[in-house]
């Protein structure tokens, strides 16, 4: 757990079908669509957020 100006943030797993429901930042999206599409470079294709 962290504390942040005075705000409580719990480190957790949980399942992917809970993620949309989550409060996160932008590279959280960009890791799950590098999961979903899984390209063989590792780069997603260019316009793809």
């Amino acid at each position: 757990m962290m504390k942040i100006s005075n705000e409580l943030m719990v480190a957790a797993w949980v399942s992917l079908d809970e993620i949309a429901d989550l409060d996160r930042v932008d590279l959280v999206d960009v890791g799950l669509e590098l999961h979903r599409l899984r390209p063989r470079d590792g780069k997603l294709p260019n316009g793809v957020k």
